[in-house]
């Protein structure tokens, strides 16, 4: 396969400039038409050789709907990301916040600014209103304060494709729809003696799906009132190069926002798309890493003969999706989005990006974008929010190169990535084995049973990667070990490694321990809790074991005090394939005695006639059988396993009657 590429023979760098798509299709055994991904991502997908059946696994996570989840999700944001389209076909991206409280006081800007003495607006006890709303699976009713100077106000229109990405900083959470505004965009005064302007649209949706949670800095928010504060509302622009101040407050970054959109989104007939054009249209994303993870330099611009701004930012390992990296391929215009956390300013950036492959790209990424700024706008004091920074990613590659593995940051470890020792392995079933290390830092203390680790493993040759799995240790103070259990896959790249090298006294690195699937972070009415039901899928049992072995039932009791019963309900194909299942009766029988049941189900199509437990995919009359529709009030839902699996258990939950806030799921989809 042969896109159209430029190769910079003095530095060895490859800029891949969009390809032709007869060829870009010809490359690949399964047609395109197929895929729930478009040329451009398809072709990184190729080039970093992903196999078709691990692509196909990733489009299961591209939906056409919004999960009960996410409609939850979106509801409670605060601010969205927004990416859209100018008349001139260039992208930008934008934020849209929810009508701050203390707007909704009939205050103006001037008395605020006259006045000598603080006024009390009793804002932060009112109730937000709704920024989304969502009316069915397919819609979003969206209402928002425009923020001056933000070019949404003027791209915004019926029937154009935008992107909309929701992130949740304290909890890293982040989920993406795309989608077309359908019908009327209406605009009005706010009522507000602030200039601003009030718009509502409905979104019609064609694609979702979730993020992981890497590279995003935690921070919480507050609402902030800013009209008082210095240069509130001042909007400047310019053309080709940033003023030097803006510069430097680029390089010392930790995020930022860019939007894309795929070649098709630029025509007319994307207007009405067909079920296939749907994958194209626009995004909007996060980037984050370590400050100074962005560079900034000035070249003398081709086409204006004038100094241009130039941004690098390194691409980190992700889902791969691709779907930024796709775009860019297609169609170089992008859109870039800096907030200043400290004050609420925002800078709005538009211009052409390309994507680099070579020795040059950063450490810890396959490959670096370059942005060549067109145009910007700066608009002081505009976000609403007062931020609190809680805490770096554990997945943020150093900056600077550095030449050994032991310089890999981890914050949550308040330390260096340190080196964990194989002190054990134990063979769970024919293809699931539990590794067990040594540490010599007490990781157990930091360790909340539910979460995971991220690991960095050499593996010769093929180089070092990093991979995150659920830790199977119970944690708890003064423990020098953790544990992780591994499915080996056939094809799977590091679990066979494991499988063959992993033994004892053999390394690896650990970057950190992270994760909210835990019971104090997914449940927050313990005190009405009765009844707890665990649901796992293969391997997905994993959280549940590590939550079962630390949390013994009278700890349990201490932190759920009406808890009756806790059901585990666990799917897998064969009878072989239930993993940990002597332990589990054990707990039965014993720990949790008159409390604890267990549910196997197997799913094989022949089954011993033998078998006690269930058979056949889990449904709405199992799951009732277990749930009594009494208890739903009383009743908290975790699940983890693949995607098709809790997709289904979501929609039997939706129908049996359970609030969204009852369920809680983990994927393993980064």
């Amino acid at each position: 396969m042969k896109p159209s590429i430029e190769t910079n023979a003095t530095n060895n760098t490859t800029l891949f400039h969009q390809p032709h798509y007869q060829e870009l299709k010809s490359s690949f055994t399964r047609p395109i038409s197929e895929s729930n991904f478009h040329e451009g991502e398809c072709f990184f997908q190729h080039q970093v050789g992903l196999s078709e059946d691990k692509s196909s696994q990733l489009s299961q996570f591209v939906r056409n709907y919004m999960p009960m989840q996410h409609r939850e999700f979106y509801e409670k944001m605060p601010f969205l990301l927004v990416s859209s389209m100018d008349e001139k076909e260039r992208v930008w991206a934008s934020i849209i916040v929810a009508h701050p409280p203390f707007l909704q006081e009939s205050t103006n800007v001037q008395t605020l600014q006259e006045s000598t003495n603080d006024l009390t607006l009793p804002y932060q006890a009112k109730p937000m209103v709704s920024l989304a709303r969502t009316l069915d699976d397919r819609s979003i009713h969206i209402e928002t304060m425009l923020l001056h100077g933000d070019p949404l106000q003027n791209n915004l229109k019926s029937e154009i494709p935008i992107g909309i990405l929701g992130i949740e900083p304290h909890t890293r959470r982040r989920n993406r729809v795309n989608g077309r505004v359908k019908g009327s965009v209406a605009f009005s005064n706010s009522g507000i003696n602030d200039h601003h302007e009030t718009v509502s649209f409905l979104l019609e949706v064609d694609v979702t799906m979730g993020n992981c949670p890497k590279y995003i800095q935690a921070r919480e928010w507050n609402w902030k009132d800013r009209r008082r504060e210095e240069g509130y509302g001042n909007v400047s622009r310019g053309l080709w190069v940033l003023p030097s101040q803006l510069e430097e407050f680029i390089s010392k970054s930790d995020a930022f926002f860019i939007a894309s959109a795929s070649k098709e989104s630029m025509s007319s007939s994307s207007l009405n798309p067909t079920e296939h054009d749907r994958r194209q249209g626009l995004d909007v994303s996060h980037r984050g890493g370590k400050p100074g993870f962005v560079t900034v330099s000035r070249t003398i611009s081709q086409v204006e003969k004038t100094e241009q701004t130039i941004l690098e930012y390194p691409e980190y390992l992700g889902n791969f999706m691709f779907n930024t990296l796709g775009n860019i391929v297609t169609n170089p215009k992008v859109g870039l989005l800096f907030i200043n956390f400290d004050n609420g300013d925002l800078l709005y950036m538009t211009g052409k990006a390309f994507v680099a492959q070579g020795f040059q790209s950063k450490p810890g990424a396959q490959h670096t974008v370059r942005f060549y700024l067109e145009e910007w706008i700066y608009s002081q004091k505009q976000v609403p929010f007062e931020w609190k920074y809680l805490s770096e990613s554990i997945y943020n590659p150093q900056v600077q190169f550095q030449s050994s593995l032991s310089k890999v940051n981890s914050n949550k470890l308040g330390m260096d990535s340190i080196v964990v020792r194989c002190k054990d392995r134990k063979k769970e079933t024919h293809d699931t084995v539990t590794y067990t290390f040594s540490t010599a830092v007490a990781l157990g203390t930091l360790q909340k049973a539910g979460q995971y680790g991220t690991f960095l493993i050499d593996m010769g040759p093929s180089g070092v990667v990093e991979r995150s799995w659920t830790l199977t240790s119970p944690g708890g103070a003064g423990l020098y070990e953790i544990s992780i259990t591994v499915k080996t896959k056939e094809g799977g790249l590091v679990s066979n490694y494991l499988y063959e090298h992993m033994w004892p006294e053999k390394e690896l690195r650990l970057k950190g321990i992270e994760g909210t699937f835990t019971l104090e972070d997914c449940i927050h009415d313990l005190n009405e809790t009765k009844y707890l039901v665990f649901i796992a899928g293969g391997i997905g049992i994993t959280p549940f074991m590590s939550i079962l072995r630390r949390k013994k039932l009278q700890q349990l009791q201490s932190i759920i005090p009406q808890l009756e019963k806790i059901h585990l309900i666990h799917v897998v194909r064969t009878e072989q394939d239930l993993v940990f299942r002597s332990e589990i009766e054990k707990m039965v029988h014993h720990e949790f005695k008159d409390v604890f049941v267990f549910h196997p189900f197997l799913t094989a199509s022949h089954i011993s006639e033998d078998w006690k437990g269930g058979r056949g995919r889990l449904s709405k009359t199992d799951l009732e059988k277990i749930i009594c529709h009494e208890q739903l009030l009383e009743t908290q839902v975790m699940m983890c396993g693949p995607f098709g699996f809790m997709e289904n258990i979501e929609n039997i939950m939706q129908e049996i009657g359970l609030e969204k806030g009852r369920l809680h799921s983990e994927q393993f989809n980064f």
